[in-house]
């Protein structure tokens, strides 16, 4: 299943509960995979994230290289703990959700799954658990 299939195939399974699946470049910040059906789906949100060019980055995304600081920061707060490393992050904002998986390959990866607002949080979570590892093995097979 290539990753256009997989992303439609998550975001479709979570009924509602999940609005978009972005992989980002940690390195310089910009998207490298989306789910397909977004532009349709949700055209604001495509917009924001796109600029509505496409492959641009929209003011939405722009800065998400910080997210390696945020990623640092908390492996070197596991590791001075033993707690280990930072897998996945879930931000709450006031009217969304974003769980956020990072991938080291040649690059650094962010993972990100974007939730509206009314969300089930359970189902997305279940989705999350049930999907990460075949997210992240099609993107090692790029």
């Amino acid at each position: 299943m290539d990753l256009d299939q997989l992303f439609t195939q998550v975001v479709n399974d979570a009924k509602g509960d999940l609005k978009a699946i972005i992989i980002f470049n940690l390195k310089n910040g910009l998207p490298l995979y989306h789910n397909i059906e977004l532009k349709e789906s949700d055209p604001p949100l495509y917009n924001a994230l796109f600029s509505g060019k496409g492959d641009a980055s929209g003011e939405a995304i722009q800065g998400f290289d910080a997210l390696s600081g945020i990623q640092d920061a908390l492996n070197q707060f596991g590791e001075q703990t033993r707690f280990g490393e930072l897998t996945s992050s879930i931000f709450n904002l006031s009217s969304g959700k974003m769980i956020v998986d990072f991938l080291e390959i040649d690059i650094p990866l962010a993972i990100c799954l974007i939730m509206p607002e009314r969300v089930n949080l359970g189902r997305a979570v279940r989705q999350y658990d049930r999907n990460i590892v075949k997210i992240k093995e099609a993107l090692l097979e790029i």
